[in-house]
């Protein structure tokens, strides 16, 4: 019985026997007893998601601590440059299940196939989120889609020169997406 339920019969009869009372009593402790080790295994499983929680942070404070910036005055890392919808899906989580875009952004040197991004918002102590960048689709009703071009998949799968020429070109394009997506290909 729960506490309610035994308030509600105790008020509603003036004379309860005893033998009643000592089940109500009973019920009680038991209903304590199980709210106790419910409340338990509640606790139990919020420590495991805390710990889990905790060890994620630590390896993003890994890695974050693996790149070294340079910040200027403003707080933003000297090597980065402003997004301007370069990479327009890269949210930075900043806490609640809110996000903030990456004001500022920086190709990873050594994985082309992605790139660290802070909001800009938060000074010198941010850190530095990765995410994996892609090739935009085109969304013209106008182009229709084409199987790609053999010579295009010789170039991509050819010769090292064939394929260094093409990632440069890639490059001069400034579009990080459609290089990170060679390199992909090409992997």
């Amino acid at each position: 019985m729960s506490p309610n339920t035994v308030l509600a019969t105790l008020a509603a009869h003036n004379e309860v026997p005893t033998e009643s009372l000592r089940e109500i009593i009973t019920g009680l402790v038991a209903t304590i007893k199980l709210r106790e080790l419910a409340w338990e295994a509640d606790r139990t499983a919020m420590r495991a998601r805390i710990n889990h929680a905790e060890d994620r942070l630590e390896a993003a404070m890994e890695v974050r601590e693996d790149q070294d910036f340079d910040f200027d005055e403003a707080g933003v890392p000297s090597d980065f440059i402003r997004n301007n919808n370069r990479v327009p899906q890269f949210q930075i989580p900043i806490g609640d299940g809110l996000s903030l875009p990456a004001e500022f952004i920086k190709r990873d040197e050594d994985s082309k196939t992605k790139v660290w991004g802070v909001t800009g918002r938060f000074g010198k102590g941010e850190p530095a989120y990765a995410h994996e960048i892609f090739a935009r689709p085109v969304e013209d009703p106008s182009f229709p889609a084409e199987p790609m071009r053999p010579w295009f998949l010789r170039l991509l799968q050819g010769s090292t020169a064939s394929y260094a020429h093409l990632r440069e070109a890639a490059d001069d394009l400034g579009d990080w997406g459609l290089a990170a997506d060679i390199a992909r290909f090409r992997q």
